[in-house]
This record gives C-alpha cells, structure tokens and sequence, in this order.
C-alpha cells in the first residue's frame, strides 16, 4: 500500500510559515546572528582550522593555545576576541589537510570554505530527503524547498557558517554515511572514518551498526579510522600527540571548560547548577548531584535506545534512518561537551521524523507527531536560545564577577529541547515498528 500525496500546497503553505517565522527570528538586532551570506562572516573557527596547517608547515605547536584557554580560560580569550580566532582541538587530520593551503590568502581560503560548507548543507538536506521519500512520495520542488529552508534557519546552521565551524562537513559525512550504507556502497565506511578522525566522540554512533550486526563495516571504518589518525600524527610528530590529549581532556574532564554555557550538554548544566564553577552563580553546591545527574539522564537514554532500537537490518525502510538519528540524539544527551554548532547534527533526526510524519496515512497521526516534531524543531533553531544562554554574561567578561543566579536555568536552554526529542522519537519508533511504512505510526 502506497501513502497518499500530501499536497503540494500544504508543503508551500508550510514553506512560508517557515520563512515568516524565520524573518522574524532573525529580525532587528538578531540579523547579526545570521551567516554569510545575509550576516556578517566571523570566522574564528575557520580562521583556527587555516592557522593551524600554517603552524604544522612551520614545525609550531598545534595545540599551545588551546591548553592555555582550556586549562583556565578567559572568556573573552576563549571566545576568540583577542585574536578573531578560536583554538585548534581536533587531532591533526584537518591541519594536515590545510597546510598546504599555508600559502594561500587566508581570507580567500576562509570564504571559499564558507561556500563549500553551504554547498556541503544543502547535500545534506537533500539526502535526507531522498532518504525519506524512497518508497512514498516527498518529491518534487514543494518538499525540495522544504528541507533547504529548514536546514538553513536553523539557527546552528547560521552559527556554523557565520564562524566557518567544521560541523557543515561533519553533518555532510554523517548523512552521506548513512546514505551510502543504504545502498550498500563502500564509501559508507570511508566517510564515517573521516567523520571519526576530525571528532572523535562521533564513534559512540558505532553502536547503530554493530546493533545491526555490521561488525565488519565497523571493523572497516575503525581500520581507516586508524589509519588516518596515526598518518596525521606521523607527519605533525607524535610528540604532539600528548598535548591533544591534555586538550581533550580539558574540554571533557575539565570543570572550567565545561561550565560555560558554550557547552550545552547535561554535564555543563549540572556543573553550573551544582557547584562552585568559573562563570555562574550555582544554585546551591552539591557536588555529587553534577556528577550524579548526568550519569543518570545517561544511563536513562541508554536504557531508552536499547529498548527501542531494532537488531534487523531495515535499511531499505525509512524508519531505519531515524533509528541512526535516534542514536545520534542519545550521543548528545551523553556527550560531556556539546557545542551550538554541534546541534547542528540534530537536523538529521528532527527532519527524518517530520518528513515521515508528515506522509503518515491516518490524518490525527500525521498532525500530532508532525506538529510536535516541528515544535522542537522551532526551539532548537530559534536564534533567540543564542542569546539566552549567555544571559548576564557581561558581569563575567567585563566586571570579572561570576555571572548572577537568575540567569542560571537559561544556561542550559538547549538541555531542556534534547530530552523532549528523545522521548518523541523513542515514542514515533516504538509506534512505527509493527506498521508498514505508509503507516508508520500507530492510532493515538
């Protein structure tokens, strides 16, 4: 059984909604949230990834100024005010990547990544909607524009381009992953190596594919995986290879680097809910409850993936790949560290589940889970959270005091729109798991 059409109009009528809505999240004053090319370029992200092929080609120390600021940063230094430019975490890989770009203009290097990562964004929308649409009808320009409006007002789309953020080519690679593991193609395993050898925490989703019973594409993918970082090392030395631990290891394990609100996962919250931190007033100390919570909202999204996931390989059926998005939606909610722009990631599970709930065949299905999935989708993506998390911030950056309690529960804005995102997938996949896909939700 074939899911009936929806109408075009309806994806047009939708595609302005959308568009008004965005007009008016980025109206006024918040148009300076927006990314090349409506908004101003401050590519301190870019500039970080340029000026660390520059520091390997001349034989510096990758990773100096990041130890600085990690081990106890400044936040106007952290934030890269000082310099315009952020400070280089990854291993090796993107700086071998870039030197031999050291002798190119900077800024002509920067605004033809900035291109690239567009291009490289409105791939990915389209994948995902391919990926979707096999099998039922999301076709044509109505669903097209549809995806590139969603992907691009965003708000962590705008905050990767405007920064130049390497997470454009990450979400690139998680999507092409999954679209070449559908269809069987080798370059599965080449692409989600390369997504694991810039950020390494990205293995957690290993835990999709070896649930499926695909040891050997993770098998491939940790060999070239392997393979790759050992190589950056090789030419970058390996006596660098201690400094990036002592960075991860700030990043992840460091108290100071994970209190400020740039981290948005339940650690950084609990921290700054719990205990006496570097940037804001906790609401009262308690220590074991920052490093109790989050091993608990841990352990509850695990238990949360497992009883739901499914061991069959369903990779022809669209609901398989809001599986993979379920899994990358639980590897945020146990991340130590989670930055804006790595949210970004969440366009695939927020999208998957709307495009399929909007060709759910009973109509009460089809406006609930698409109506709720769209809400998340909406605070996720509003500029405005931006601000929110860095509400007070000016006492901490410009009077050297520690930001005030009332602005405590805004620090962790995102938090609050992760767990809701869980359980609705978790929800739409247990549903959806006995019906054909033309149904995929059951009755509510």
């Amino acid at each position: 059984m074939r899911a009936p059409t929806t109408a075009n109009g309806h994806i047009w009528a939708l595609c302005a909604v959308l568009m008004a809505i965005a007009v008016v999240g980025y109206w006024g004053s918040n148009s300076r949230l927006l990314g090349p090319p409506l908004g101003p370029s401050l590519p301190k992200d870019a500039r970080a990834y340029v000026r660390a092929g520059a520091d390997l080609t001349a034989g510096r120390s990758l990773y100096d100024r990041a130890l600085t600021y990690g081990n106890r940063p400044e936040i106007g230094s952290f934030l890269g005010w000082d310099e315009g430019t952020s400070y280089y975490v990854y291993p090796p890989v993107l700086a071998v990547l870039t030197a031999p770009l050291a002798f190119v203009s900077e800024g002509l290097v920067i605004r033809l990544w900035i291109s690239v990562s567009m291009l490289l964004i409105a791939a990915s929308a389209l994948m995902v909607l391919a990926m979707v649409s096999e099998g039922i009808s999301v076709r044509g320009p109505a669903w097209s524009s549809l995806a590139i409006i969603i992907f691009f007002t965003f708000y962590p789309t705008q905050n990767v381009l405007q920064t130049g953020n390497i997470d454009a080519l990450i979400l690139f690679l998680l999507t092409l992953t999954y679209w070449s593991y559908r269809r069987r193609h080798p370059a599965a395993a080449l692409a989600f190596a390369a997504a694991i050898a810039i950020k390494p925490q990205l293995a957690l989703l290993s835990a999709f594919f070896l649930w499926k019973g695909q040891w050997r594409f993770v098998f491939a993918a940790a060999v070239v995986t392997a393979g790759l970082v050992v190589a950056s090392f090789g030419v970058a030395g390996w006596h660098q290879f201690w400094d990036y631990m002592d960075v991860n290891r700030a990043y992840t394990v460091g108290a100071v680097m994970r209190a400020y609100p740039v981290n948005q996962s339940t650690h950084g919250a609990a921290i700054r809910l719990f205990t006496e931190n570097d940037y804001i007033q906790p609401l009262f100390v308690a220590p074991f409850l920052a490093q109790l919570i989050p091993i608990v909202v841990g352990l509850l999204a695990a238990a949360a993936w497992v009883t739901t996931m499914s061991a069959r390989d369903n990779r022809e059926r669209p609901s398989d790949f809001i599986e993979f998005g379920f899994t990358i939606t639980t590897m945020t909610l146990v991340l130590p560290y989670l930055g804006e722009n790595q949210l970004l990631w969440l366009l695939m599970p927020l999208t998957g589940m709307l495009f399929a709930s909007l060709q759910a065949t009973r109509i009460r299905n089809r406006v609930v889970f698409s109506s709720l999935t769209l809400l998340l989708l909406l605070y996720l993506g509003f500029p405005d959270l931006h601000d929110a998390i860095w509400k007070g911030w000016e006492a901490r950056a410009f009077e050297g005091r520690l930001v005030d309690q009332r602005y405590l529960l805004f620090a962790a804005t995102y938090v609050y729109g992760l767990i809701p995102l869980s359980l609705l997938t978790m929800l739409y996949l247990r549903r959806a798991r006995s019906a054909p896909w033309c149904e995929p939700v059951a009755a509510v």
